[in-house]
């Protein structure tokens, strides 16, 4: 079809550095920094001039880094491994990004750009149903609006930004379950609401309604070391795109994605 190979590709990365402090022997306060990296490809085939080599038009973004801030509070009781928790992540701005356009094979242009990685506000629920079993519920507020990409190329040729997404809320539930002492097994679903205001979307970020399904699992490897890993299934939301032919009908998509992390506490 009109959008055969256009594709998206994003490497990122995080590395979060907290401490928490006891104000009772229920209430928790914490905070920290976040060390936030990332780097990406779009290509767009469909996208060209009629000259050259007639490739398309492809987007590189350099690996840029940049830090921002945590803060928040929590609610425990041990006994029943109860835990409700409230965190604000802040905005992280990047400055001076390098960004390269190449336009059906022609030399790559280069130009920068400040970007804003978006705050979220994250409130979080678990509690013990049984010795081996815990139950979670997540909800989050993400403003994405904020994350605008825009390529000098990209615009001149009538297309606009070439990442610009919406903000909005995802909710999260799930269990896990003590297989031993040391390992165990995570499943869960996440959902984002239909936006009732958004018809069409960019064809690079068609996440309206999106929904997944998830399992995964968190190794202990030493006293104070866990790893964790989680593979989910997501199914992208149905909605139009907008593309050089005029709208196109996007639906019945999917992806899929990898999460990998380690917890080190002191």
């Amino acid at each position: 079809g009109f959008l055969t190979n256009t594709s998206a590709n994003i490497n990122s990365s995080e590395i979060g550095i907290l401490a928490a402090r006891s104000l009772s022997n229920n209430v928790k306060v914490f905070g920290g920094i976040r060390i936030n990296s990332f780097k990406g490809k779009v290509t767009k085939p469909y996208l060209t001039t009629g000259g050259g080599t007639g490739a398309g038009y492809t987007y590189d973004l350099n690996n840029t880094s940049s830090t921002g801030f945590t803060v928040g509070a929590a609610y425990e009781i041990p006994e029943i491994y109860l835990r409700a928790s409230v965190q604000f992540n802040s905005e992280i701005k990047h400055t001076g990004t390098q960004n390269l356009e190449t336009i059906d094979g022609s030399a790559a242009t280069t130009t920068t750009l400040d970007m804003i990685a978006p705050g979220s506000t994250t409130i979080k629920l678990r509690s013990a149903v049984t010795d081996k079993i815990v139950l979670f519920a997540n909800w989050r507020s993400a403003q994405w609006s904020k994350f605008v990409i825009s390529a000098n190329t990209h615009t001149t040729m009538g297309q606009g930004d070439l990442w610009a997404p919406d903000s909005g809320i995802d909710y999260t539930v799930g269990g896990a379950m003590a297989i031993n002492d040391k390992l165990t097994a995570i499943v869960g679903m996440a959902r984002s609401p239909n936006d009732p205001d958004s018809a069409t979307e960019s064809a690079l970020a068609p996440f309206n309604g999106t929904s997944s399904t998830f399992f995964g699992g968190t190794l202990k490897v030493a006293d104070n070391v866990e790893v964790t890993g989680v593979i989910s299934n997501v199914s992208l939301g149905d909605t139009n795109v907008a593309t050089p032919g005029g709208l196109a009908p996007f639906t019945k998509n999917t992806a899929h994605r990898v999460t990998i992390g380690t917890k080190i506490s002191f």
